[in-house]
């Protein structure tokens, strides 16, 4: 149950190194009182751990010191209690010796003959086994109990050597490269090689010869001329390894686990395992009850307890006295199966090949193997799931393990540990799994029979160790990602750096590698978030001298120590740039309420590229013209001012602990020439929106080669200057200092003049309101239902309005045609009209609708109100609507049709009087038509002869008929009769186009005032004979 953590020659490569530097990370541990979660150790931050230890009931964490002085501290102390034996969790003792797991009988004449060494170096005697089962089942329990052979000093079952139990400083133990324990003894290994013990006396654990309590560690004296480079430890034996790959055991011997004899059950002192002389060993391991070793050929043995299947070797034995080779195989795909495949034929076996072992782990009764291609096989006892493969049915032989809880492959393993009910392994990419009983990282106590991955946080895990309650991992320092990850070559950017394990420390520094030279700085701990903070150095000069190996842009590589020794490298890279500028900005307006999307154009940008994931964009206000020169000489001198506090701050605030916005207003940045620094912007990734004094500044990002980001809201503003400077800071604190105009808008729309014009287009809309200006981009959208037309938009300078042209109703169709009744419905809906300045945000105003109006006679009113008595009632009736003519709905469908009949004779009647007979001046007349608006001002009538022209607002009756006197149209017409056209509009812009004329008659303007009456008399005689009332 406990194996090696640490390398040997020619053994494993595991985390933990073999020439004393210790590694700086975090140390979790799951047991009962995390209630089975993970759990950090916050004590052991920023301290150097050269690895885990224990066994059995133990586990030690053991750290590096100042000099000779070191740490080992118990982990197994942490919230402990007696465990309950859970009865899920079956004791092998209490199953019958001579029963396998499954109740089936061992043969009692059975035994195993494995030795292969040199006969003549050792001579192997074993007496049958069925001789041995009555002494070993006589002797079995008191043993266990400490009541049989040898001195046991008035020891009761159940009673346990204290210790281990309290961290411990001494000098020298800064030299140990291993801790490990069995139930009541625990062996230390040091770095030169010396094994040293300590321990109680039962079955002569501490190695020490005989049977003696051992209190303190004490050199093993048997072992004083080997270099020994790795120890572990059973419940109460142990297995050591030297240098010359030689294997030695002692403690209790009663299943075979020491392997030296068939007649050897207490080792009091070490003692080699001939069997594997000329078979060199490069790692060892022990269970509770056995030892395994993997030799330089990368075969797997095993000796000891065999009755619940831990060696792999078969149902029928129960112990095994001497190594034996545990066979491990593995189908694979044959040369000619590949060949046959690749023609569609699977005809060919698969063939056997043996395995190389690379690492092995062993438990109570269940021990595991990895494969040096990563494989993990697994055999015996099975009870919990603790093979992980899917059941509790015991396994007798090896068997590879192929999917995990969800079905997945198994990844690739680089390290697995068995506990008694449990396992847990890492993966080569740092994952935890578990499986088994127990508690196993998944929350309280749980059983899982197949590998499940243990979910943590951004953390990738190197070292692994377990005891029968509890288990512990090791993460080194991760530094995952730094926050601005990009600043110019002059420094002074202050970045935060985030990751798993940091710790404040008199040590912690940052160091910057760049080109061929590197340098370090002091930093600042934010506790807060287990972040740091620091100021980047000026990477143009080293030394006093130019730094001819930088050439801009270039990555430099971040690395953080907490202890001044050990270095951890960020995974994101820090890019250094200089001569950054911006290049052009699209669009260059946006509204006060801000959303749009602005685009930059920024100088090498493509060098920076993905790293600029914390682009800022700060807006402030342009001078007016009239500060301007006086501002541009205040902001030279306080840029200066600003620059010398900062290194004088910074060096008073060295170490306070600042945090980022403390660290951002005490070293300042680079800002753009204005008024107002941005040295207090918060630089924290998690502030979306900043806003310092007259600043703004939005958060950007990168994409398609241009920095983006969104308008922000102007929340408070001069409505007189909305003319602001923008610029860039792809590490959203120093800015490029070569700002572009950018230009705020806050537009209302009142009136949309005139609202409404013929579907052939052409009409001039004018829209009317505050804040108008002039844009090169901007434009007029028209959009009904599923289709729209855009139009370009015409700036009055003069009036501060804008204009345009309305396109043809069928142009919001794409110019093709259009029926009738797709025509009708946008013209009762009316259209929306929006009007732009960056072509993103639309300024909707007041709607259009397309209105066709047409003319269908004329007719003259010379009797119009003559039954009225006084000139007032007249003009009373005559400016007054009336309603359409319909005939009384009284009326029959006979009287209709008469009715229907007397209207058309009198419209043919009056358009034959309009043209046989003339009107002048002042003579009142009524239009009829479809579709007149009261439309004010713009319902206009247009008299026209050649290139002569009045235009008339005339009386609105109804929407079929409209009242005029006739205009004059100039004196320099000609004296007598002539056919003037008359046209309608209802938005005094566009006029009808199936107009009608009537005899218009221009009089003599010099005739006397008698020729005038008689004229007059003249006319009223004829209008008595021909004219008609109406």
């Amino acid at each position: 149950m406990q194996d090696n953590q640490a390398n040997m020659n020619n053994g494993p490569k595991l985390y933990f190194d073999d020439h004393g530097s210790g590694k700086v990370g975090e140390i979790f541990i799951c047991n009962e009182t995390t209630d089975g979660t993970l759990a950090v150790q916050k004590e052991f931050l920023g301290k150097q751990i050269t690895g885990f230890g224990g066994g059995f009931d133990k586990m030690f964490v053991l750290e590096e010191g100042l000099g000779y002085e070191g740490a080992v501290s118990p982990l197994h102390t942490i919230g402990r209690e007696q465990p309950q034996q859970d009865p899920d969790e079956v004791n092998p003792e209490d199953i019958p010796y001579n029963q396998t797991p499954e109740g089936e009988q061992y043969e009692e004449n059975s035994k195993i003959d494995n030795f292969e060494g040199d006969p003549n170096i050792q001579e192997f005697h074993d007496q049958e086994m069925n001789e041995r089962n009555t002494q070993i089942q006589r002797t079995r329990g008191s043993r266990r109990s400490g009541t049989g052979n040898g001195d046991d000093r008035g020891r009761t079952a159940g009673s346990e050597y204290e210790m281990g139990n309290t961290r411990t400083y001494h000098e020298g133990s800064s030299h140990l490269k291993q801790v490990v324990s069995g139930k009541n003894h625990i062996i230390q290994l040091s770095r030169d090689g010396y094994v040293s013990s300590f321990g109680n006396d039962e079955f002569s654990v501490s190695g020490h010869g005989g049977s003696k309590i051992v209190d303190t560690p004490q050199i093993l004296k048997h072992l004083s001329d080997k270099r020994v480079v790795q120890i572990a430890c059973g419940e109460s034996h142990s297995v050591i390894l030297t240098d010359k790959n030689d294997v030695y055991t002692w403690g209790r011997g009663y299943e075979g686990q020491l392997g030296v004899s068939n007649l050897i059950e207490i080792a009091s002192k070490p003692n080699y395992v001939k069997g594997f002389f000329k078979n060199p060993v490069i790692f060892v391991a022990a269970g509770a009850l056995y030892s395994l070793a993997i030799t330089h050929e990368n075969k797997l043995y095993g000796w000891g307890e065999a009755r619940l299947g831990q060696l792999g070797i078969g149902t029928k034995t129960r112990i095994v006295k001497t190594p034996v080779q545990i066979p491990i195989e593995t189908e694979v795909e044959s040369p000619n199966a590949r060949a046959s495949r690749s023609h569609d034929i699977d005809d060919h076996p698969r063939e056997i090949e043996d395995v190389k072992i690379i690492y092995c782990s062993a438990g109570l009764g269940h021990t595991l193997a990895i494969s040096d291609k990563n494989e993990l096989f697994v055999w015996g006892f099975n009870n919990c799931g603790q093979l992980g493969l899917g059941d509790q049915i015991t396994r007798w032989s090896p068997e590879k393990m192929t999917q995990d809880s969800k079905g997945n492959r198994i990844p690739p393993f680089k390290k697995a540990v068995c506990s008694y009910y449990s396992t847990y392994a890492i993966t080569e990419r740092g994952k935890l799994y578990s499986w088994g009983k127990g508690y196993l990282g998944h929350e309280g106590k749980s059983t899982e029979f197949l590998p499940r991955r243990v979910e943590t946080l951004k953390r990738n895990f190197t070292d692994v160790f377990c005891n029968k309650d509890m288990f512990s991992v090791y993460s080194p320092i991760k530094v995952t990602s730094i926050f601005p990850n990009c600043g110019p070559a002059h420094g002074g950017t202050v970045i935060s750096i985030v990751g798993t394990g940091l710790v404040d420390s008199d040590k912690l520094k940052v160091r910057f590698t760049f080109g061929n030279v590197y340098k370090e700085m002091f930093c600042s701990f934010e506790p807060g978030n287990d972040s740091i903070y620091c100021q980047t150095p000026s990477f143009e000069e080293f030394e006093g001298q130019p730094n001819a190996s930088l050439d801009l842009p270039c990555r430099c590589i971040i690395s953080v120590t907490t202890d001044g020794v050990n270095y951890s490298e960020c995974e994101e890279e820090f890019i250094i740039c200089n001569n950054i500028h911006v290049e052009s900005v699209h669009p260059k307006s946006g509204s006060v309420q801000g959303g749009a999307e602005l685009k930059f154009k920024v100088s090498h940008i493509e060098e920076v590229g993905d790293n600029t994931s914390h682009l800022l964009v700060g807006f402030y206000p342009a001078p007016k013209k009239s500060q301007a020169h006086q501002s541009s000489k205040k902001e030279v001198m306080h840029s200066t001012i600003t620059k010398n506090q900062s290194m004088e701050e910074h060096e008073e605030n060295k170490g306070k602990g600042l945090n980022a916005s403390q660290h951002s207003s005490a070293l300042g940045s680079n800002n753009p020439a204005h008024d107002e620094t941005i040295q207090n912007v918060d630089t924290k990734p998690e502030e979306d929106n900043i806003k310092t004094g007259n600043w703004v500044c939005e958060s950007g990002y990168y994409k398609d080669g241009e920095v983006c980001c969104k308008v922000p809201f102007l929340e408070k503003y001069d409505a007189s200057n909305l003319r602001f400077n923008v610029d860039v800071a792809l590490n959203g604190q120093q800015f490029t200092g070569h700002p572009l105009k950018f230009r705020y808008y806050d537009i209302k729309i009142h009136e949309t003049v005139p609202p409404n014009g013929p579907s052939e287009g052409g009409t001039i809309l004018q829209f009317v309101g505050e804040g108008m200006y002039h844009s090169s981009i901007q434009r007029i959208k028209f959009s009904a239902e599923n289709c729209s037309r855009e139009v370009e938009a015409n700036w009055n300078r003069k009036s501060q309005t804008i204009s345009c042209v309305v396109p043809p109703l069928t142009w919001l169709f794409g110019g093709e045609d259009v029926s009738e009744e797709d025509k009708k419905k946008v013209m009762n809906s009316g259209v929306k009209v929006g009007l732009t300045f960056n072509n993103q945000e639309w300024i909707e105003v007041p709607g259009f609708k397309y209105h066709n109006i047409s003319i269908s006679h004329l007719a003259y009113a010379d009797n119009f109100g003559e039954e009225l008595e006084t000139e007032e009632e007249k003009q009373k009736l005559w400016i007054s609507e009336e309603p359409i003519e319909q005939p009384s709905a009284e009326l029959t469908e006979e009287e209709i049709k008469k009715w229907e009949e007397d209207k058309a004779k009198r419209i043919t009647d009056e358009k034959e009087e309009v043209l046989n007979s003339s009107r002048r001046i002042g003579a009142k007349m009524f239009i009829y038509g479809q579709n007149f608006l009261k439309a004010g001002d713009n319902l206009r009538l247009k008299f026209s002869l050649g290139e002569k022209s009045a235009e008339v607002t005339p009386i609105f009756k109804n929407s079929e008929k409209l009242a005029v006197e006739i205009p004059d149209l100039g004196e320099e017409i000609e004296v007598g009769t002539h056919a003037v056209k008359i046209e309608a509009s209802v938005n005094g812009q566009n006029y009808t186009s199936n107009g009608h004329t009537f005899q218009w008659n221009q009089i003599d303007r010099n005739m006397s005032e008698e020729e005038l009456k008689k004229l007059m008399e003249a006319e009223e005689k004829a209008k008595g004979k021909g004219g008609k009332k109406k």
